[in-house]
């Protein structure tokens, strides 16, 4: 955006004669109408227009979510949820510190369960937190694990979910961006761990309730409390969490100590 209205620096064609006297003072930033359009609220929005400097001001119009029209109350009920919050000082290091809660508290949890252990599903938000993961587990020893990305093959696609769904893999690695261009039904999920909120809050109940979709006629749908989610989550993920759990619960569930919360 520091590239826009700025003034070029060759002349070329242009007749001077219909150019506004308040853009060659370089004030056209301070008359730009933007307009800012998005399904969903983001920290990225957020920045852009708080650098907004329109004279005529600015107006936001947002969305207060009731805990009835969020996504959490199109999960299938009985299946166990638990959030979980980890500190994280500032915007810059959140990366590194979701990174850290997750390899030394999360996976470790789940290695130690006999149910989690296996049949994990891991849906990570930011092809860059996948590739960081990806790496970590391929420096692990004996860590099985399958991976599915925006960049997969439909061979790859097919490997990675058969060989998650019969149980030779017990991780399976999946990126948002996967489900948004795919939407395929991960077949053989127990425990369903959310490296992070997707940005599209409607693919969390989509990605949960898959774990209880119809598989097959000779195939027995398991029972909901058989299925386990883990979501780790930070205050920087208020926007994301409001819209899955409803803006009232989201608040209290950044500002308390509490640093776990359990739904069912």
């Amino acid at each position: 955006m520091d590239c826009v209205n700025t003034i070029p620096k060759q002349a070329r064609d242009t007749d001077f004669s219909r150019v506004m006297p308040w853009y060659l003072d370089d004030q056209a930033k301070n008359l730009r109408q933007t307009i800012l359009l998005s399904s969903f609220d983001a920290p990225e929005f957020r920045s852009l227009f708080q650098g907004l400097r329109n004279v005529a001001g600015k107006i936001k119009i947002t969305v207060a979510y009731a805990a009835e029209d969020a996504t959490m109350a199109s999960v299938i009920p009985g299946i166990r949820q638990t959030f979980q919050k980890f500190e994280c000082a500032n915007a810059q290091g959140e990366a590194d510190a979701r990174f850290s809660a997750f390899t030394t508290k999360l996976l470790p949890h789940l290695e130690r369960s006999a149910v989690s252990a296996t049949h994990t599903m891991i849906v990570i938000p930011s092809y860059f937190d996948f590739v960081r993961v990806e790496d970590y587990f391929r420096k692990q020893e004996n860590t099985s694990y399958v991976t599915l990305s925006e960049y997969s093959s439909n061979k790859e696609v097919s490997r990675a979910r058969q060989g998650f769904f019969s149980g030779k893999k017990a991780l399976l690695l999946v990126t948002e961006r996967f489900h948004f261009y795919r939407r395929y039904t991960i077949r053989g999920a127990r425990t369903v761990v959310f490296y992070g909120l997707p940005d599209h809050a409607n693919y969390y109940p989509e990605l949960i309730n898959a774990t209880l979709s119809q598989r097959g006629e000779d195939e027995e749908i398991p029972d909901p409390a058989e299925i386990a989610v883990q979501v780790l989550y930070n205050k920087y993920d208020l926007l994301r969490l409001e819209r899955v759990v409803g803006t009232k619960q989201a608040r209290l569930m950044v500002t308390e100590a509490r640093p776990m919360w359990r739904f069912t």
